[in-house]
């Protein structure tokens, strides 16, 4: 697929030469990115009135949300429910939930005995929020970096209590924020979550024996790659102008059933998303080893959490979902 994206890249820039000169001047658009996030949200999937905001936190750096508000034309219809916070999971942005915004507004913004506020929020690192230079080595400083960027953004709100829904890696981080400030979260809510079981004995052994030998290098790859926080991103950018088409062509692969509306933008907005620098998608490394299994999970840290006073805990799977429901069901709250 790479040799094909290639040929194609090099009939459109002119040979080899107009290649490697595209390379130089391949590059992400934040504001580019920015406009795609907000058709795709407000236009792509049905007509949605949202309201963009960038709040700077300590450090000069700001986290980019999106907002959801009650109706205000009816002067009963305000927001009276405890406001939800959904965050999206590993290096993705806002402009992801693209398919659920407009029943999201339908369900709760819009909703006549109990409107509420829905916000939508790039992690520190990711999407449209300040991308710093990642310097966090442990765990605990790789989960602070996310909470507290996260808490200010509460603060500067003035959001007294929230539902927070956290989806894969953002699960994750969502629930080491409920363990940081237990008494602002009302409820957690954690979609198909990274990071619950522990670390099965021999899956390692299971995984060369459901490959073929002559890809029994692959594993040890992608352990090295990880190890060093070679980051998918990483990918994107040192390809240079094979990525959008490299990441159109994972979009159209992974969504094409799933019925977006338009791709290409989604394809965009993913290219800019991951190409742009690199920052909170080096936690990676810090958070999971390789497989994917947390250094801290979550399968130990529950029932401590429901000690703090945070009693209503869901877990949220989808029919088809790389994460294995029968993690949560083991958990036992």
């Amino acid at each position: 697929m790479l040799l094909t994206l290639f040929k194609r890249s090099v009939l459109t820039t002119g040979g080899v030469l107009g290649l490697f000169r595209a390379y130089s001047a391949c590059g992400y658009s934040l504001e580019r990115m920015r406009a795609i996030e907000e058709k795709l949200l407000t236009e792509v999937n049905g007509r949605v009135d949202m309201t963009f905001e960038d709040h700077e936190i300590s450090g000069n750096f700001r986290i980019h949300s999106a907002k959801l508000v009650p109706e205000e034309k009816k002067a009963d219809n305000k927001a009276r429910g405890v406001p939800l916070v959904i965050l999206p999971g590993y290096g993705a942005g806002i402009g992801f939930f693209t398919r659920n915004v407009k029943d999201l507004e339908e369900a709760f913004s819009t909703h006549s005995h109990d409107p509420r506020a829905v916000h939508l929020i790039d992690w520190l690192g990711t999407g449209l929020s300040s991308r710093p230079p990642f310097t966090a080595k442990s765990v605990d400083e790789t989960e602070e970096f996310f909470t507290r960027s996260l808490e200010e953004w509460r603060e500067l709100n003035d959001i007294q209590e929230m539902v927070l829904i956290g989806h894969s890696l953002g699960g994750y981080l969502s629930f080491a924020y409920a363990e940081r400030y237990p008494h602002r979260v009302r409820k957690l809510v954690l979609s198909s979550p990274a990071g619950v079981p522990n670390e099965p004995e021999g899956w390692k052994e299971r995984i060369y024996s459901r490959i073929p030998r002559y890809l029994h290098w692959l594993p040890p790859l992608i352990s090295v790659l990880w190890s060093n926080n070679i980051s998918p991103g990483d990918f994107i950018r040192w390809i240079g102008p094979l990525g959008p088409r490299f990441v159109e062509y994972l979009v159209n692969f992974r969504f094409h059933n799933n019925g977006t509306e338009d791709l290409n933008l989604l394809s965009e907005y993913a290219y800019h998303n991951f190409a742009a620098r690199g920052s909170g998608e080096y936690a990676l490394g810090n958070l999971l080893v390789p497989g994917a299994f947390a250094k801290k999970p979550l399968h130990a840290r529950i029932r401590p959490l429901s000690e703090k006073g945070i009693q209503d805990i869901s877990f949220i799977y989808g029919q088809r979902d790389w994460m294995n429901f029968n993690h949560a069901l083991k958990v036992g709250i």
